[in-house]
């Protein structure tokens, strides 16, 4: 299951308020918040549409996945924008069953908020070969 955009969340929110905005407000008719529900509906269509058709469009909205790690160290774009929970992403590294950051080849944020982390295999080798030979 994944997880909902920041797009996503917005529209959800946005079609309870006209929805519920019904039910609380007398004044409030039933045309006028079925019209913007509609509304809300192909606005929501045309973005999705719009997302799968350009890529510019679909940075623009949903944004890139950004490296954290490479080759077990932080790479300069999250140095300079330190704007990643550091706790979460340890987190996710134990979660993964990295000890420390020289077992990470790469660590990627992705855009739904989730880590994928690729193990650094060539040293978990070499260590294996190193055991092997000296039995």
């Amino acid at each position: 299951m994944r997880q909902l955009t920041v797009f996503e969340l917005v529209i959800i929110l946005t079609l309870g308020s006209a929805a519920g905005d019904m039910g609380f407000y007398k004044d409030v008719g039933v045309l006028p918040a079925v019209l913007t529900i509609i509304s809300i509906i192909l606005f929501y269509k045309l973005v999705t549409w719009l997302l799968i058709k350009s890529d510019k469009f679909e940075r623009l909205v949903e944004g890139h996945p950004v490296t954290i790690i490479r080759d077990g160290r932080y790479t300069e774009e999250v140095v300079k924008n330190e704007n990643i929970s550091f706790d979460e992403f340890f987190m996710e590294l134990r979660l993964s069953g990295i000890e420390h950051l020289g077992q990470v080849k790469y660590a990627i944020l992705e855009v739904n908020g989730d880590v994928s982390v690729f193990k650094n295999l060539l040293k978990k080798l070499n260590r294996a070969c190193i055991f092997y030979l000296t039995k």
